[in-house]
């Protein structure tokens, strides 16, 4: 989790949340981010889905964190509405950024861990590839895609159904 976190501890960007500190108490490793009071994008999503202009406003800001992640060579890894805070001011923050690698070396699959996860996962996620920065954008197409229509373009009855309609099947147009 250390190695992983480090690649983001000097990284500020108005839409990234600041690491503050990682480390292990009692055998568990642990991150510490800044506070952000304000509700999670998948809180927002849950009560209906966004209009145009807001939804425009919430991608923008997304991109915008992801393309300072990524121009610092770091890849999200993990992008999904409940990854999406707001600051007091409305500010969105992407947190847990570049965590990915910490999953890979502990040798558990994300989406054992968050049930969400495999609702945004990219599809070499099913072929066992590394994220790239494609990753992270295809994952903010999906979260695009429920913003404006209230549900995920694949659903399943299994992270692994999930991951198998990533590959093979073509989204309902919105």
């Amino acid at each position: 989790l250390a190695e992983a976190a480090e690649a983001t501890l000097f990284l500020t960007h108005p839409n990234i949340a600041e690491l503050d500190e990682t480390g292990e108490e009692e055998g568990t490793l642990f991150l510490v981010e800044e506070w952000l009071p304000g509700v999670c994008l998948e809180d927002r999503l849950k009560r209906a889905p966004l209009g145009r202009a807001e939804a425009l406003s919430f991608v923008k800001q997304i991109a915008e964190g992801l393309q300072y992640l990524h121009n610092n060579g770091v890849v999200h890894g993990d992008l999904r509405p409940s990854q999406i805070l707001a600051a007091t001011d409305g500010t969105l923050k992407l947190t847990e950024a570049g965590l990915w690698p910490a999953f890979i070396a502990a040798r558990i699959a994300l989406s054992d861990v968050q049930q969400d996860a495999a609702y945004y996962r990219a599809p070499e996620y099913g072929t066992n590839a590394a994220p790239t920065p494609a990753s992270d954008l295809y994952s903010l197409g999906i979260i695009l895609y429920r913003m404006l229509t209230g549900r995920v373009p694949f659903d399943g009855s299994s992270p692994l159904a999930i991951a198998s309609r990533h590959l093979r099947d073509q989204p309902l147009p919105p």
